[in-house]
């Protein structure tokens, strides 16, 4: 059973992505964080969002403690916009507001707008075309070869046959039936022939 969203289930939730964003962006540090800084728990957690929403590796959202992929985030952010690369970011310092800015003008920038559904341009699926000249049997695709090798190799599994070589002729045995009867059937198509 498949359940499928409602308008008002899909508006609540682009409202509770938004005001996730929101909270990430109106966020403000209220330790400094970097290497060796004792640093708010919440700090680093909300640092990392606003990064990993940016598209740094910044670490899993929920690390409450610095490290260094977050160092590495912040030097990497600091390096793109021409800031001081210390990996160190202050609160209200130049980083963190460069942040913030980042983060409002990518949530600010216009949204691609998505195509329409066009069932109409969508190419239809061919069936393989089985060849039937040269006593050819198996479809062009390989799955009718696969199948029949596979058939033969589970037959020759369930007759717990443990000789090699006596397996190997036991599948190309059961391969070679499979093969004549598929080949009989096919004739007996091509010919209109209705036999029981």
């Amino acid at each position: 059973m498949s359940i499928v969203p409602t308008d008002k289930d899909l508006e609540l939730a682009e409202n509770q992505k938004q005001k996730t964003i929101n909270d990430i962006i109106n966020f403000t540090l209220k330790t400094t964080i970097g290497k060796g800084y004792a640093t708010d728990e919440q700090d680093v957690k909300n640092t990392r969002k606003k990064f990993n929403a940016l598209g740094f590796d910044a670490g899993h959202e929920d690390f409450g403690y610095s490290d260094q992929k977050l160092e590495h985030s912040i030097r990497q952010f600091q390096r793109a916009q021409d800031l001081k690369e210390d990996g160190i970011m202050h609160p209200n310092g130049e980083t963190e507001k460069m942040l913030t800015k980042t983060l409002v003008e990518k949530e600010n920038a216009p949204k691609p707008k998505s195509k329409p559904y066009d069932p109409s341009k969508i190419p239809p699926r061919h069936k393989p075309v089985t060849p039937i000249e040269k006593d050819a049997i198996y479809s062009v695709h390989p799955e009718g070869y696969l199948t029949a090798k596979g058939i033969a190799k589970k037959s020759v599994e369930m007759l717990l046959i443990k000789n090699p070589i006596s397996k190997a002729i036991a599948e190309n045995v059961i391969a070679d039936k499979i093969k004549k009867t598929v080949k009989k059937v096919r004739e007996t198509l091509n010919n209109g022939d209705e036999e029981k």
